[in-house]
């Protein structure tokens, strides 16, 4: 019993290890497509990779989320409007 537990601890190891590769792996050759395709089609200039991969992490280190307002909101103004119509000609039935 005690080697049947090791075994799936080993497991489980190996797996959570080889998650982390595959994941470290996709983020990697992300960057090496989009650099590919940056040098290709817009720079035709010397930008190294490590260049690139400085660019992205600083472009994305400030973020700024504006508050949510209701008011900008078109989609949510007109099913508001929309159930309010429902509502008052539900109520106007009702009443007649």
């Amino acid at each position: 019993m005690p080697t049947d537990l090791l075994h799936r601890e080993d497991i489980e190891n190996l797996l959570s290890t080889v998650t982390l590769i595959a994941a470290i792996l996709f983020f990697f050759s992300f960057f090496v497509a989009m650099y590919a395709h940056i040098k290709k089609s817009i720079f035709q200039s010397g930008v190294s990779f490590c260049g690139y991969i400085s660019l992205c992490w600083t472009s994305n280190l400030e973020w700024t989320i504006e508050e949510y307002k209701q008011s900008r909101d078109s989609q949510y103004l007109s099913k508001l409007e929309e159930l309010r119509r429902k509502i008052n000609g539900q109520q106007a039935n009702f009443f007649a």
